[in-house]
């Protein structure tokens, strides 16, 4: 009829479909229009204004899209780790760094004399962060394709869209799986150097990313961490009082929440972290080592 939004009949006759056929069924026709939405994708140059300065950014994939073809805030956590060890000439780690606009972002922050290891385990967000930081002329930064984990070693892990290690019980269902190399903190700081900054969105695998970092932890690094509460983090073993437990001595710790349109730069700033007010869902995490 004229005027009647179609959308409700097209999610009655989605549950209708889901209703009927199997559960494997319904899995493969997700993956199919998944794989359609990224793979139809063609690829494009933007330049946008992320925080005080302008970068131009191969976007490759519909997630690319959506994230980095329009200006950025600079983000929140960049200013409060500045007032510490982020500063020109740091070593800093960027762990899960995507296409490594946030890579790139820190290293301006660190440049001329600082480094930035970025690592990231899909291997075409690896090849377009390379490209993205050679677009740019970056030369204080390096690309590898691999994740962070407790130990050195391989991974399987999901390359479809922004990525996430996956689990043996998990195989089945990933999108794109591959097998990567996996360093702990600890080793990539032997290779590296010992970073001033560890910058870490891992999709849920945060406290194995911690659990490598023992040796690292002894020189009081600050740390930016995106804690995936009740999106991943729990999948993987981890928990909001295990990743807390990491900064209980030594450093002071602030948060900012997730807002409901998932852009905690708009407004809502880092404030000091209590206990007794911890957010529910997913949150971001700033421990900043104190002076000895």
């Amino acid at each position: 009829m004229e005027g009647v939004s179609k959308m409700p009949v097209y999610y009655a006759l989605k549950r209708l479909v889901k209703g009927i056929l199997p559960e494997a069924a319904v899995f493969r026709i997700n993956r199919y229009r998944l794989r359609q939405l990224f793979h139809g994708y063609q690829p494009k140059l933007t330049t946008q204004r992320f925080g005080d300065c302008d970068l131009t950014i191969e976007l490759i994939d519909i997630l690319g899209d959506r994230w980095y073809a329009h200006d950025w805030k600079l983000p929140p956590e960049i200013p409060l780790l500045q007032q510490s060890r982020l500063k020109p000439g740091a070593v800093v780690f960027d762990l899960g760094a995507h296409q490594c606009v946030m890579a790139m972002l820190l290293s301006k922050s660190v440049a001329p004399n600082g480094f930035v290891l970025a690592v990231e385990g899909g291997s075409t967000n690896a090849r377009a962060g390379l490209r993205n930081i050679q677009l740019n002329s970056i030369s204080n930064c390096t690309v590898i394709h691999a994740v962070a984990s407790a130990k050195s070693g391989v991974a399987r892990f999901d390359a479809m869209g922004n990525g996430n290690v996956i689990t043996e019980s998990e195989i089945r269902t990933a999108l794109l799986p591959e097998v990567v190399q996996s360093y702990s903190v600890d080793d990539l700081a032997a290779a590296y150097g010992h970073p001033d900054v560890v910058y870490v969105d891992v999709e849920g695998c945060e406290c194995e990313v911690l659990e490598g970092a023992n040796q690292t932890f002894r020189a009081k690094p600050d740390w930016f961490i995106e804690v995936h509460q009740s999106v991943g983090l729990e999948n993987h073993g981890g928990s909001v009082d295990r990743v807390l437990s990491y900064f209980a001595n030594g450093y002071q710790c602030y948060i900012a929440k997730q807002t409901a349109a998932n852009d905690y730069s708009d407004g809502n700033e880092f404030e000091l972290l209590e206990e007794s007010d911890l957010p529910t869902g997913r949150f971001f995490l700033v421990a900043i080592a104190k002076p000895e």
